[in-house]
C-alpha cells in the first residue's frame, strides 16, 4: 500500500472515533446493503470492480465493520480477479483492498 493511502486510512480511522457509534454503524450498514451477490461492489457501470471495492473496503475498515462472512464474500471476489488483466488503477485497488481485508478482518486474498 502506498504511504499516502495508508497515512490516509490511519488520519481516517482516528477521525472516525468522534463519531457516534450509531452514525458510523448507520454508514456501514448502507455500503453493505451494496455488496453485490460475487462479494464485490460496483461504481456508476453497476458491474463490481476491484476499485470500488477497494473504498467499500476502506469504509468498513474504518467503521470496524470489515469482518465475518461478508468479509470472506468481498476476499472472494477478489481473489476471483487475481487472473484477470486489470489497469494499473484495478490492479493497485486489488491490492489496497486485499491489505484492508487482511488487516481489519484477517482475511487472506
Amino acid at each position: 500500500m502506498s504511504a499516502y493511502l495508508q497515512e490516509l486510512t490511519i488520519r481516517l480511522a482516528a477521525a472516525m472515533g468522534n463519531v457516534p457509534g450509531e452514525i458510523r454503524q448507520n454508514h456501514a450498514n448502507w455500503v453493505w446493503s451494496k455488496q453485490q451477490g460475487d462479494g464485490g461492489w460496483g461504481g456508476r457501470e453497476g458491474t463490481s470492480d476491484p476499485y470500488y471495492t477497494s473504498f467499500a473496503l476502506r469504509t468498513l475498515a474504518i467503521t470496524g465493520e470489515l469482518y465475518g462472512e461478508r468479509a470472506e464474500q468481498a476476499a472472494a471476489f477478489l481473489r476471483s480477479r487475481l487472473d484477470k488483466q486489470e489497469t494499473v488503477v484495478d490492479l493497485a485497488a486489488l491490492i489496497y483492498g486485499a491489505s484492508m481485508l487482511e488487516n481489519a478482518a484477517g482475511v487472506d486474498v
